[in-house]
């Protein structure tokens, strides 16, 4: 499930847990490009496999921040949703 842009759960066999993708920062709902953003993370994120690693156990909102990498090619999600410039304006890119 997307909670919002770059925001999922993720459920595991025993747990629910909710991570944020790291290096990035997506407009908030009401900002310009929040609903491109969320459409992004659905098309990115819902229905793939995914390979997820850790960055940090938990942030300032009790969310596990994680690198994203999709499909058997191991895409960054951080990095492509930079480059097609689906992230807040002014965001720094963190993801190499």
């Amino acid at each position: 499930r997307i909670v919002e842009p770059g925001v999922f759960d993720y459920q595991s066999k025993d747990y629910l847990v909710r991570m944020r993708a790291w290096g990035v920062t997506f407009p908030n709902r009401g900002q310009p490009g929040f609903e491109e953003a969320i459409a992004f993370t659905e098309e990115q994120l819902l229905d793939r496999n995914l390979t997820i690693e850790l960055r940090a156990e938990f942030d300032r909102q009790n969310l596990k921040v994680v690198d994203i990498f999709t499909g058997p090619e191991k895409v960054n999600f951080s990095r492509i949703a930079f480059l097609h410039m689906i992230t807040k304006p002014g965001a720094k890119s963190f993801v190499s």
